[in-house]
């Protein structure tokens, strides 16, 4: 062995070779503890957020279909209306409730002539329903359309454009139908329906006496 073998053999015995093994230090793995616990706590809280807004923009969607729907059935009833120039079929209407025949219903086949009335009912349930006629005399359905804690009420529009609070009025009695309907708060409307004009009733009580 020569002069140059020894001394390297001698360098190399001397040296400490690194631990390829060597493992985290009890700081280090608190450290990476801490760092794993912090993302999973952003991941879940991610997580939680996404599912509250998720739900809330389902119930937001699902809160104006059905506001829209009820909006739709009031519109399409009063669409058609019929003029009725007997008193006991004709239109009457007041802040709280009006009836009249409607060749939409909501449960009648569409085309039959039907009675129907919308009220604002107060008590332990506040809010509208929907009354209609049926077959027999007992066959009536009343449904509940609207809840609402609101103080709401109808109004009736004249050929004018004015609003007055019941129907028909005693200044325009050949005015059969008003031109539109509402239903309002003191503050705004709710609801509003434009109704189809048309002809004089053919029959009136006159007629009959």
């Amino acid at each position: 062995m020569t002069v140059q073998a020894r001394t390297t053999a001698a360098t190399t015995g001397s040296r400490r070779v690194p631990d390829a093994h060597h493992g985290l230090s009890l700081m280090e793995l608190m450290v990476a503890l801490v760092l794993v616990g912090l993302l999973a706590t952003v991941i879940v809280q991610g997580v939680a957020f996404f599912g509250v807004s998720y739900e809330a923009v389902k119930r937001n969607r699902r809160d104006a279909t059905h506001a829209a729907l009820r909006q739709r059935w009031f519109v399409s009833a009063a669409r058609g209306i019929l003029p009725y120039g007997l008193e006991s079929q004709a239109f009457q209407g007041d802040a709280t409730a009006f009836e009249t025949i409607t060749l939409q219903p909501l449960n009648a086949e569409p085309g039959m002539a039907t009675r129907v009335r919308w009220e604002v009912t107060e008590g332990p349930w506040r809010g509208i329903t929907y009354t209609e006629d049926g077959v027999t005399e007992d066959g009536a359905v009343t449904w509940r359309i609207l809840s609402s804690d609101l103080d709401l009420a109808f109004q009736y529009a004249d050929a004018a454009h004015r609003w007055h609070d019941r129907w028909p009025l005693e200044s325009e009695p050949m005015q059969w139908l008003p031109r539109m309907i509402r239903l309002a708060t003191p503050e705004e409307t709710v609801w509003l329906a434009t109704i189809d004009m048309a002809g004089a009733p053919t029959v009136t009580d006159g007629m009959i006496r």
